[in-house]
């Protein structure tokens, strides 16, 4: 949380890049910035399939009276579980 923190001004702003590798990668690493959890979880999924692991990515959606947004997790398989 403190080496790439949650931030989605860049989303706010319409100024988002997309959700591509090489985008997050140079977002969240090169550049140091954070990210929001499609960013997030998209390169520590990355991370983790490059580690062998098995990964899925999970949407989710958060309901409030004026919105509804769309969230995403991912959960990996160690040893079969």
């Amino acid at each position: 949380m403190h080496t790439i923190p949650f931030a989605n001004v860049d989303l706010l702003l319409g100024q988002h890049p997309g959700v591509a590798p090489a985008a997050e990668q140079q977002q969240l690493i090169t550049r140091r910035r954070g990210g929001y959890c499609f960013e997030n979880s998209q390169i520590f999924a990355a991370a983790l399939e490059g580690l062998g692991y098995r990964v899925r990515r999970r949407l989710g959606r958060v309901h409030q009276s004026t919105s509804t947004r769309t969230h995403l997790v991912v959960t990996a398989a160690v040893d079969d579980r």
